[in-house]
């Protein structure tokens, strides 16, 4: 009888430990990003910085007529451009979505989320996605615009003040 007890106390204190989930594998993970379709979107998403940068640019430039300043500013612009494009590539940025999507979901996890997003229900959300994310970019550019006017108007003022020194 203690030799019972004992290996049901085992079986229950066994039972109580969390489940660790299978990782999901590289294939896998793999396959989800390109049923999501996340490297399209991604490169979908680097001009429409490139199109803030240019009208942040814009408006810090606006009324500044020196040929000079507009020079070094579209070359550091230009420059930006090309570091964005570079930490952005999808050979950088993949491995960086696969750990953290390895940090974050288990091999069941990548499963349903795989099934999900080849569901026409699934391809819909992701058909819909650049609208959601235009929308979202106009609701947050009204809120911070003029946040971005203030400053611009903060460095025309520090220029004005620099000139007059």
């Amino acid at each position: 009888m203690p030799a019972f007890r004992t290996v049901l106390a085992l079986l229950l204190a066994t039972l109580s430990l969390p489940v660790l989930a299978a990782p999901p594998s590289d294939d896998r993970l793999e396959h989800l990003l390109e049923v999501m379709r996340v490297q399209r979107d991604t490169e979908r998403m680097l001009p429409q910085i490139e199109a803030a940068q240019e009208q942040m640019v814009t408006r810090a430039l606006a009324g500044d007529s020196s040929v000079e300043k507009q020079k070094a500013v579209r070359a550091a612009l230009a420059e930006s451009r090309a570091s964005l494009r570079r930490m952005l590539a999808w050979e950088r940025l993949q491995p960086l979505y696969m750990d953290i999507y390895r940090k974050t979901y288990d091999g069941e996890d990548v499963e349903a989320m795989i099934a999900f997003y080849q569901s026409p229900a699934g391809q819909r959300v992701l058909d819909r996605q650049p609208q959601l994310m235009e929308n979202l970019m106009a609701a947050v550019g009204q809120l911070v615009g003029p946040e971005l006017v203030a400053m611009g108007e903060r460095i025309a003022a520090m220029d004005k003040a620099k000139a007059a020194d």
